[in-house]
């Protein structure tokens, strides 16, 4: 890893570009002291500043974040509370497809609204009991044995991705679009898979207000 957050760039002999943002999601949650003593305090609001201006002057097929948190999961450690008030609406501002974590300790593909959320954990520890937390309908697999998830962008329409046992034997695939997602960003939190129902945000003047407690007349 060259930094704490970087972007790499690819392009295939047909053109085909992909932007693919590392960012650092300890430090996106302010949980991190060691890149406090390390880089200063002011690191969260960098690493916001870094990613807004690189996705606002992306021009790639595909933009690809990849980070350890993810905002919805299955297992047990559920919504990441910070990356999906926070990183999913700017995903979505800025058309990204394409969002992998790992966090919980399985293999999974959430669709939501466009966005496809990919979870690959799985491979040294064991899955632990489920939270699902993640939108109803919203999630299409999910293998909680030892393996990982593979990309392949095929063109500016489609990729695929594919689901690896620990012996590299394939256990499912999924096609995804290079399609935006819905831009408009999440109005308070969705109702969830385990029977959580739906939490709308408090709006003003067509804002959604997000960790607020009055809302304007």
């Amino acid at each position: 890893m060259p930094e704490f957050w970087y972007k790499q760039v690819f392009r295939s002999e047909l053109g085909v570009t992909v932007d693919a943002f590392f960012i650092d999601t300890q430090i996106w949650r302010a949980y991190s002291s060691v890149v406090e003593q390390t880089i200063g305090a002011e690191a969260k609001q960098q690493q916001i500043e870094w990613l807004t201006a690189e996705l606002a002057q992306s021009t790639a097929d595909w933009k690809i974040v990849l980070g350890h948190h993810p905002v919805y999961s299955a297992g047990s450690h559920g919504i990441s509370s910070v990356i999906f008030e926070e990183l999913d609406p700017l995903m979505r501002q800025y058309g990204v497809q394409i969002m992998f974590a790992g966090h919980d300790h399985s293999k999974q593909l959430m669709m939501h609204r466009g966005l496809n959320y990919v979870i690959s954990g799985a491979g040294g520890a064991t899955a632990r009991s489920k939270s699902n937390e993640y939108p109803v309908g919203s999630q299409k697999h999910i293998f909680e044995d030892h393996g990982f998830v593979g990309l392949s962008v095929c063109n500016s329409f489609t990729a695929n991705l594919t689901f690896y046992n620990a012996d590299g034997q394939e256990q499912a695939t999924a096609i995804l679009a290079a399609t935006p997602p819905d831009a408009s960003p999440e109005p308070g939190k969705p109702a969830l898979a385990n029977g959580d129902a739906v939490e709308l945000a408090p709006v003003c003047g067509g804002v959604v207000m997000r960790d607020v407690d009055l809302v304007c007349p």
